[in-house]
């Protein structure tokens, strides 16, 4: 697949394919259930195939919410697009399992909050990183477990340049 995700690692200043699939490269996060924790990071988005571009770009979490044994609440799993991290009041906004989808146009959404339209276009494809964010929640009262049912779904139209 030439379209993937990618986490950047600041101890080698390098970015890294994240496992489709596997669970060779999971995104990861620990958080404390007993008192609740938030897990916000920054991924992108890249095509590693020049000969190639997409439009159409959805990134979907799965499952929308999570429930498991001797929960009180559920996980939520949230995306948004953008360079800067989003607000408080951005997350709150955004609703669990909801997609994350291109942007038509930059006119359309707030520059702040601008998810990619297109990664490249027929004049050539680009392998830019292309930022967008990852929000988990784990609500207070949560026992502590190993949550692997957690994923994101990536969609697009593939074109050839």
């Amino acid at each position: 697949m030439a379209l993937g995700i990618y986490t950047y690692v600041p101890t080698t200043n390098t970015f890294s394919l994240v496992s489709v699939g596997t669970q060779l490269s999971p995104i990861t996060a620990a958080l404390n259930g007993r008192d609740g924790e938030t897990s916000t990071q920054r991924l992108y988005l890249r095509n590693n195939d020049v000969t190639r571009w997409y439009d159409t770009i959805t990134i979907t979490p799965n499952p929308q919410s999570l429930t498991g044994p001797g929960n009180v609440n559920s996980w939520t799993v949230k995306v948004l697009g953008g360079d800067v991290e989003p607000s408080a009041t951005d997350w709150s906004n955004r609703i669990s399992g909801t997609a994350l989808t291109s942007t038509a146009t930059l006119g359309t959404a707030s520059p702040r909050r601008h998810f990619v339209s297109n990664v490249g276009s027929a004049a050539g494809g680009t392998d830019d990183y292309f930022p967008f964010w990852l929000q988990i929640v784990v609500p207070r009262g949560t026992r502590n477990s190993v949550q692997t049912g957690i994923s994101l779904t990536l969609t697009s139209n593939e074109i050839v340049v």
